[in-house]
């Protein structure tokens, strides 16, 4: 997935007036932000990487003006010794989870690998 691609999806988003469509452009730009991290992440730069993060940010924004929750991500797990068997035992699945954000994207691996969903992204809707 191309950079150019997340960025016209976080554009449409943000500029959308129709307030009904909004929330639909924001998740979809949040997704492509996400497969294009899980995707490419060793040739995303620092700055489109900070790019990325200030659009999560504005998009969080925009979900939470329209009264909606923040969204779901694809799966994501680790097996990284950096962490705590509590982060590494389970999969993540929300872009809010407090325990998820705390897990570095380069130690990121796509899917569930069989582990339990995470107790705090069950909570989170």
């Amino acid at each position: 997935m191309s950079e150019n691609h997340w960025r016209a999806l976080y554009q449409a988003a943000v500029f959308e007036i129709d307030p009904e469509k909004v929330g639909d452009r924001a998740k979809a730009a949040e997704l492509a932000i996400n497969a294009h991290v899980f995707s490419d992440y060793q040739h995303i730069s620092r700055d489109e990487r900070a790019d990325m993060q200030h659009a999560l940010s504005a998009l969080g924004v925009l979900t939470l003006e329209e009264g909606q929750s923040m969204t779901k991500v694809a799966a994501y797990n680790t097996n990284s010794i950096e962490y705590i068997p509590k982060h590494r035992d389970v999969f993540h699945d929300h872009d809010d989870c407090p325990d998820g954000k705390k897990i570095k994207p380069e130690h990121r691996q796509s899917g569930t690998a069989g582990k339990h969903r995470c107790d705090e992204c069950i909570n989170l809707g």
